[in-house]
C-alpha cells in the first residue's frame, strides 16, 4: 500500500504587488470565508490561478501596507482560523507629494502600535522603503525624519527593513514626472551618500532593540546591517512549524517561497516612487471598478 502523500502548506503574500490590507480588506475576508483566492501570474495574466486559504494549506500570512486600519476590525475573524500573521507596515514620513494618499504620519504610528501590542513587535515590521534621495528628501530630511519615527516605534517593533529606490523604468518615468512638476531634482544615492546615510540609520537606532534589514543589496550589509528576510522562512518555522524552501524574487532577495494573491496597478495610495503601478490613474481606476467577489483582483 503507498503512504498517504502529505499536503504541502504554503505562505500567502498579502501583497507585495497592492496594498490589499488598506484598499481590498473585504476582498480578502471575503476569500478567507470561501477558503479560496484567485490570483493571475503577471507575465501570463491570462491565465487565472487559485489557491487555498483554509487551515490545513496555509502556513502563514505575510501582511504587506501602508495604513493597517481598514483591516483591524477583521483581525479577530483572521486570528480565529489559527494560521499565524506576519506584518510589514511600510511607514516613510515622506511629503505629501510622493505619498498623496497615504494617511498622516501620527494616524500610522498609532495603528503600528495596535498592531504591534496584538501580536508583539517580533511579528510587526517596519519598512523604511525605498528610500529616495531628492530636493525635497534629502540627506538631512531622512536623518531627521528616520529619527523621529524610530523614536516613535521603539519598543513596538524589532525589525527595520530599508532598500534604496529601485531604478525601474515605470519609476524612473513617475519619478521624473514629479520632479518636473515639484521644481525638484532626484538621483540615485552615491556610494559616499549611502554609506553616511547608513552609518546615521545605524547611529540612531543602536540601543533600542531595532536591527537594520538590508532589503535585495548584500552591498550594504555592514556592523548593525543583515540581510533581509521580508518572508523570513525561519521566523515562519518557529511560529507555524513548516518550513518553506527559499525562492529568491529578485537578485539578493532571501525570501522563502509564497504565494501571492494581489495584482499590479491596483493600489491607489498613488506613491510616486511606486514599482506595482505602471500609472497611478490606471491603479486608481481599477480599484474604483472592482467590487468583492470570487474573481481575481484584476
Amino acid at each position: 500500500m503507498r503512504p498517504k502523500r502529505l499536503r504541502m502548506k504554503q505562505i500567502i503574500s498579502v501583497s507585495r504587488r497592492t496594498d490589499i490590507p488598506a484598499f481590498y480588506a473585504d476582498w480578502f475576508i471575503a476569500r478567507l470565508r470561501a477558503g479560496v483566492a484567485e490570483y493571475r501570474n503577471p507575465m501570463f495574466p491570462e491565465k487565472v490561478h487559485s489557491v487555498s486559504l483554509k487551515k490545513d494549506d496555509v502556513a502563514a500570512f505575510v501582511f504587506w501596507s501602508k495604513n493597517y486600519a481598514p483591516m483591524m476590525k477583521h483581525l479577530d475573524e483572521i486570528d480565529a482560523l489559527g494560521i499565524p500573521s506576519i506584518f510589514h507596515f511600510t511607514i516613510n514620513g515622506y511629503p505629501k507629494i510622493f505619498e498623496p494618499q497615504v494617511p498622516d504620519l501620527s494616524a500610522l504610528i498609532d495603528t503600528f502600535k495596535r498592531l504591534s501590542e496584538r501580536y508583539s513587535p517580533e511579528r510587526v515590521f517596519w519598512r523604511y522603503d525605498p528610500i529616495v534621495i531628492s530636493g525635497a528628501t534629502s540627506l538631512s530630511f531622512h536623518i531627521e525624519n528616520f529619527h523621529k519615527i524610530s523614536s516613535e516605534l521603539k519598543g513596538y517593533t524589532s525589525r527595520c527593513y530599508f532598500s534604496f529606490v529601485s531604478p525601474y523604468k515605470k519609476t524612473v518615468y513617475n519619478l521624473n514626472k514629479l520632479a518636473k512638476k515639484e521644481g525638484f531634482t532626484w538621483k540615485p544615492p552615491s556610494d559616499e551618500e549611502t554609506q553616511m546615510l547608513l552609518k546615521n540609520m545605524t547611529m540612531l537606532l543602536y540601543g533600542s532593540g531595532i536591527t537594520l534589514y538590508s532589503c535585495s543589496n548584500d552591498a550594504l550589509l555592514t556592523e548593525g546591517i543583515e540581510k533581509g528576510h521580508c518572508i523570513d522562512g525561519e521566523l515562519i518555522e518557529k511560529i507555524s512549524g513548516y518550513r518553506s524552501p527559499i525562492k529568491a524574487t529578485r537578485k539578493g532577495c532571501g525570501c522563502a517561497d509564497a504565494r501571492d494573491i494581489g495584482a499590479y496597478d491596483t493600489c491607489p495610495h498613488g506613491c510616486a516612487y511606486c514599482y506595482a503601478n505602471a500609472n497611478p490613474a490606471i491603479a486608481s481606476r481599477n480599484h474604483a471598478a472592482h467590487a468583492s467577489s470570487l474573481t481575481a483582483l484584476k
